[in-house]
């Protein structure tokens, strides 16, 4: 069998913004978002082609949260 598991994981943004109010505005207006709105990008922060919005390769997995269940795939 193969379950569904909701985890939690830590992770870096790096925001084009104008102001660290302004990236942070944008960082809380996609909270909850799905990872498949945001490209996971592991160039350099002076690289051109760097997203305006993209998370770091690197993250901490948490795990499951007090609440989550294994859900039958």
């Amino acid at each position: 069998m193969i379950y569904s598991i909701d985890v939690i994981i830590y992770a870096t943004a790096y925001i084009r913004a104008d102001s660290p109010e302004e990236a942070l505005e944008e960082a809380k207006a996609n909270k909850n978002s799905d990872f498949d709105d945001f490209e996971i990008c592991g160039l350099s922060l002076d690289d051109p082609d760097l997203p305006d919005f993209s998370l770091s390769p690197a993250m901490t997995y948490y795990g499951p949260g007090p609440d989550d269940f294994a859900e039958e795939y």
